[in-house]
């Protein structure tokens, strides 16, 4: 491990103590915000009948983003405020710990625009007959951003291990939508063809194999100890 690799998370993880009351109170106006625009986006919603899932999902999403975006003008009026510097270690530490989960949120969201599982979107209809596989996806896309959130206290192969898991289960669910490639998968007995019949199979490729694989590179680049790395001396003098 890099001296100054350890030395540098030491000095985020000590500032984010150190200041946790200070964000604790910066927090305030922007959870009020946030649970405001909540609040009048689901007004909003109700009063219009926004009950399509397409709908539904474009509508919140867009609610989502402007939300996000009020928030984080707030934040830097804060900083600017107290003179800090808005883009600041710590709060990019706590930004790219969020990222990926607000990435599978909004790829979810996208997904049911354009390939909406209620078959009602006339685009891309979608085929809701695959409910094991789409479980792998969110499983997949959900541990990716665990993973992601243990690689702040390791190093970074582990979060780039994280977004592949993340990207495998994007790509798995969109996949579903894609009849070509759903078509040439087996089916079950008397059914038609659905990747659900090789779901053990892709829990073993995607889970296991991905891991495994991962072990394997761990194993081969591991970093040598000064330990290891100084021969031990004869104690002869030999």
């Amino acid at each position: 491990m890099s001296p100054g690799w350890a030395e540098e998370n030491l000095k985020v993880i000590r500032t984010l103590m150190e200041r946790s009351t200070v964000y604790r109170r910066a927090l305030a106006p922007i959870m009020i915000y946030v649970g405001v625009m909540g609040l009048i986006a689901a007004s909003v919603g109700e009063w219009y009948k926004l009950w399509q899932l397409d709908k539904f999902a474009m509508y919140w999403l867009t609610v989502g983003l402007v939300t996000m975006a009020g928030a984080f003008t707030l934040a830097r009026r804060q900083a600017i405020g107290d003179e800090e510097p808005f883009w600041s270690p710590p709060t990019r530490r706590v930004c790219q710990s969020a990222a990926p989960l607000l990435c599978v949120g909004v790829f979810l969201g996208l997904a049911e625009i354009f390939w909406s599982s209620t078959l009602n979107n006339p685009l891309y209809n979608s085929d809701p007959t695959h409910p094991i596989t789409r479980l792998i996806a969110l499983w997949l896309m959900c541990f990716g951003g665990a993973m992601h959130a243990v690689g702040f206290f390791m190093k970074r192969g582990i979060k780039l291990f994280g977004w592949l898991l993340i990207l495998a289960g994007m790509s798995l669910y969109i996949a579903l939508n894609i009849p070509i490639l759903v078509d040439k998968m087996p089916a079950w007995p008397g059914g038609v063809p659905t990747p659900d019949r090789v779901g053990n199979l892709l829990m073993g490729a995607l889970f296991g194999g991905s891991h495994l694989g991962y072990g394997i590179y761990l194993y081969f680049t591991e970093e040598k100890t000064e330990a290891e790395e100084t021969p031990e001396e004869d104690p002869d003098g030999k």
